[in-house]
């Protein structure tokens, strides 16, 4: 499987989003950076399809934070401990945010299912009437039974 260039995984099978830090230190510099450059995250999965999600999310918001660095003026630790507390609180936003599926429309329709039958119309104008299909209205008669 390919990794994106921001993925590592670790010898444990956990996924760790790395991030590269700008350089903010007065331009005419010639001495190389003796700090960290790039920040590590953790991104607490195993599952590489969840790794990738949650990863392109951060590496949105890290374009975003590195267009706005220029003018903070912050110093590399400070500008660290902010990014990696911006990082942790955008992950765990993307964490809680899971799918959970759409609402049953048919069950939620299934005493209107039932009093419609129970006049004597057929499965097909009740799946008209209601929006719902006709597969549904066979499926809640033959549970009310």
């Amino acid at each position: 499987m390919k990794l994106h260039a921001y993925l590592s995984l670790s010898r444990h099978g956990i996924y760790y989003f790395r991030w590269p830090l700008p350089d903010t230190r007065p331009k005419p510099h010639t001495r190389p950076c003796t700090t960290r450059r790039t920040l590590r995250v953790s991104l607490r999965t195993r599952r590489p399809k969840e790794a990738g999600t949650l990863a392109r999310r951060l590496a949105v918001c890290g374009d975003t934070i590195t267009k706005h660095i220029e003018a903070s003026g912050m110093n590399h630790g400070e500008l660290r401990t902010q990014v990696y507390k911006y990082f942790a609180v955008v992950l765990d936003k993307a964490k809680t945010r899971k799918y959970k599926g759409r609402k049953p429309t048919a069950k939620a329709k299934s005493v209107d299912v039932i009093a419609l039958a129970s006049e004597g119309i057929g499965a097909t104008e009740i799946s008209r009437r209601l929006g719902i299909g006709r597969a549904s209205v066979y499926r809640i008669l033959s549970a009310r039974q």
